[in-house]
């Protein structure tokens, strides 16, 4: 996992290709020096990705300078927004794209089979004790042998 940022200037959209093998996420956004604390509106936040456009947040200097997001890209995109009078930091980290370093394409490693699952590996009591019954215990269980 490493730091990743992007400083987006006024009318300067940033695009941003994330390097093979990597996803980059975006965990938070800030406005940059603001001189004026009452700006007459909000700045917009926008993503293009697969040429659409979405608006991903609103800032405000005087109510909202900064919000957290939860974004995470594998491909290819541009972050900008309509602020006039300087610098939106886009922040977060880029960490390994766990799919495409096993060879599984554009799928998440994330896939879960329980019927892999031991409850042993994980320290489960699989016993039919209730929680307060001592009888069960690790203690009682090691004096009979």
């Amino acid at each position: 996992m490493e730091f990743w940022g992007a400083n987006v200037r006024a009318g300067k959209p940033s695009i941003v290709q994330p390097e093979r093998g990597k996803l980059v996420h975006i965990s938070q956004v800030a406005l940059g020096k603001v001189n004026n604390k009452k700006m007459d509106k909000s700045v917009h936040l926008s993503v293009k990705i697969n040429g659409e456009n979405y608006i991903i947040g609103s800032l405000s200097a005087e109510t909202r300078p900064q919000m957290m997001l939860d974004l995470v890209f594998q491909k290819t995109f541009e972050l900008s927004h309509d602020w006039k009078d300087g610098i939106v930091s886009f922040i977060g980290y880029t960490t390994n794209n766990d799919a495409v370093n096993v060879g599984r394409g554009d799928d998440f490693a994330g896939d879960y089979d329980d019927s892999e699952s031991n409850d042993d590996d994980v320290g489960l009591d699989t016993s039919d004790s209730s929680p307060m019954d001592s009888s069960n215990s690790e203690d009682s269980r090691n004096s009979d042998a």
